[in-house]
């Protein structure tokens, strides 16, 4: 195998910047085919995939990489970035449990599994994680952006929006940090049109472990409802509705 032009990576960006989203991945699963044995260009491929939000197909690349080399941590930190996607939340969980033994010092890692914990209804437990890895790092944006949505969520739009704004202040032009902004505002406005009994009845459901743990479970089964799943996936769907404790 020989190297891959660089030019050819910069004729994918530009077909990105040019939102000709098809011909760019055409482009990519071209480069993939061709040099089938280069692992960090499947890693490359697979997070591109999940930037435009086609999750099952980098599952499928992340499992060929992880299947080559069970140890690859990359692959396996990107693999558990693509179950939280696919609102896979306890697969996830087991994904950064793994990594978290060979790098037991990794923010980015600690900050995912507090998501999680968020996700799966320990509110509580998550934000700790949160605020430990807010704690050891004061400058990365990203952690005050989870800790200030899993406010907004439960409709504690006061301290969510503490949060976020200090998530904006350190990276004021970041998409993700501004999106949780405007969907928070949208929230509160959509919130102020209740009345104050239904305001209450809003905040005792979305702070009960129960029903957290219903929504989850729902959005899972959603996220994957028009899909035309692989047989790896609906594996996956079986084991995480089973974990998240689904009878159906």
């Amino acid at each position: 195998m020989g190297t891959i032009p660089e030019e050819k990576f910069l004729e994918i960006e530009e077909l990105v910047n040019r939102g000709k989203i098809k011909p760019a991945k055409d482009l990519f699963q071209k480069l993939v085919d061709e040099n089938p044995e280069a692992l960090s260009l499947k890693l490359a491929f697979a997070d591109f995939l999940l930037h435009i939000d086609d999750v099952y197909s980098a599952l499928s690349i992340l499992r060929q990489g992880i299947k080559n080399d069970p140890q690859d941590l990359d692959f396996r930190y990107l693999f558990g970035i693509s179950q939280i996607k696919a609102r896979r939340f306890y697969l996830a969980e087991k994904e950064f449990e793994f990594l978290l033994n060979y790098r037991p010092s990794s923010l980015k890692i600690k900050k995912q599994l507090g998501w999680i914990k968020i996700m799966q209804a320990q509110l509580e437990q998550g934000r700790k994680i949160l605020r430990e890895v807010i704690a050891a790092n004061l400058t990365d944006p990203f952690p005050y952006m989870d800790l200030g949505m899993s406010f907004i969520n439960t409709l504690d739009f006061e301290e969510g929006f503490r949060w976020l704004k200090t998530a904006k202040n350190l990276n004021p032009k970041d998409p993700l940090v501004l999106k949780g902004l405007e969907h928070g505002k949208k929230m509160q406005n959509d919130f102020e049109k209740f009345s104050e009994k239904d305001k209450e009845k809003a905040r005792q459901a979305r702070n009960d472990p129960q029903y957290l743990k219903e929504e989850a479970i729902k959005s899972t089964l959603s996220f994957a409802v028009d899909a035309n799943l692989s047989q790896d996936d609906m594996e996956d769907m079986r084991k995480e509705l089973e974990l998240a404790g689904f009878n159906p």
